[in-house]
């Protein structure tokens, strides 16, 4: 599925609990529908134009991810950096195979279980 069919399924899943709010508002009148379907389409477009904007930035290297995150910071980079697991992009990014997912996910709780991967659970939970 593409980026745009799935910020498009996704703003129509939010608009759902929007409709629902103004149900429970005791709106009743067509305004209220034509609004909350210029937002569904806003929210898809805003969704998909963000998403590929992040995309390109990450594939450039451009995009400091961890700057992003709150709590679990210190989790991301202790997999990215003392394990050395890239960021999965696929193989259609540098067209070429890397390792499987499943290996890095079992590079990742082999390395959880050890000293320093305990170290950076705890110290995310304290952020």
């Amino acid at each position: 599925m593409d980026t745009k069919q799935r910020a498009v399924d996704v703003a129509a899943f939010a608009s759902a609990a929007v409709v629902d709010a103004l149900i429970g508002a005791g709106a009743s009148t067509g305004n209220e529908l034509q609004a909350v379907a210029a937002w569904r389409k806003d929210l898809a477009d805003f969704m998909a134009t963000t998403q590929r904007a992040c995309q390109d930035e990450l594939v450039a290297g451009k995009l400091d991810v961890a700057s992003q995150l709150g709590r679990t910071r210190a989790i991301y980079a202790f997999v990215r950096e003392s394990l050395g697991i890239k960021f999965r992009m696929g193989d259609v990014a540098d067209g070429g195979m890397r390792s499987t997912i499943g290996r890095s996910v079992s590079l990742i709780v082999e390395g959880l279980a050890t000293a320093q991967g305990r170290e950076a659970i705890v110290r995310s939970l304290r952020e």
